[in-house]
């Protein structure tokens, strides 16, 4: 999320504090809508990893886990898309010191994550056994 806000606002680079309120309304609503610890930390992790202003790819073992009883497929995806992180070690061993991702490899990381655990969403909502 910090990536595609800061592509028309700069103000989330400077400054962390600014995802403190989107996460505290996160939490709250997963209080009241999580039906169990299992989806509540799912849910919880998913939504700290979007919002997080930064992600390493090991951050990503954090929700695998809870997912593994959903058989959720946005964290099945990014299991693979996550290897995308490991070109940064490579550039840095090349000279190149950013440790930024471009907008490509930016894409291919999030975009299976993101639809994948939106997809596996969708299905909960149409067989509620599946979450």
């Amino acid at each position: 999320m910090l990536y595609l806000l800061a592509q028309v606002w700069h103000p989330p680079v400077k400054s962390n504090s600014i995802f403190a309120l989107p996460l505290r309304i996160i939490t709250i609503f997963l209080f009241w809508k999580a039906r169990n610890f299992q989806q509540f930390a799912l849910s919880f992790l998913a939504s700290l990893l979007i919002i997080s202003p930064i992600v390493h790819g090991w951050y990503f073992t954090w929700i695998i886990p809870f997912a593994v009883g959903t058989k959720n497929w946005g964290v099945r995806l990014v299991s693979l898309s996550a290897f995308v992180y490991f070109v940064l070690p490579y550039r840095q061993a090349l000279g190149d010191r950013s440790w930024h991702l471009t907008d490509t490899e930016t894409w291919l990381l999030w975009l299976p994550f993101i639809s994948g655990y939106g997809w596996s969403l969708w299905r909960s909502q149409t067989n509620p056994d599946l979450l």
